[in-house]
């Protein structure tokens, strides 16, 4: 089990994605195969919600291994999204969610996936013991 499928099931679940969550630990799902998993997905916060789940991964891969971490690619996938969600029709519905862009979205989801990361270390933290 990786530190990131840790973190990004964590965050699945937070969103009641909870099969999408047990196939990202079952399978040690990376942010690619996450995001080609949204993809498919017709829910019209698709976007957010994996962005978040990419995030939390990538906070949870950080906070298992802060040496040598980079924010890629989970960073740029999320931003990918998130962008393409700002594209016309949607972004009435973006901006009337007091979003104003792909930025501040990816802010205040990247809180978001701290904070559920920070609550949910300790079981994270025994996991990626008890796997290796």
């Amino acid at each position: 089990m990786t530190p990131f499928a840790l973190g990004a099931s964590v965050a699945a679940r937070s969103l009641a994605y909870h099969h999408t969550a047990e196939m990202i630990e079952a399978d040690g799902l990376d942010a690619g195969a996450v995001a080609r998993l949204f993809g498919f997905s017709a829910c019209k916060r698709a976007a957010q919600s994996c962005a978040l789940i990419l995030l939390a991964g990538a906070v949870s891969r950080y906070r298992a291994k802060p040496d040598g971490w980079t924010r890629d690619p989970e960073r740029a996938k999320a931003l990918d999204l998130l962008r393409s969600r700002y594209k016309a029709p949607n972004i009435q519905s973006a901006r009337s969610r007091g979003v104003a862009s792909p930025e501040e979205a990816m802010r205040k989801l990247s809180e978001k996936a701290s904070v559920l990361i920070v609550k949910a270390w300790p079981k994270i933290e025994r996991a990626l013991h008890k796997a290796a």
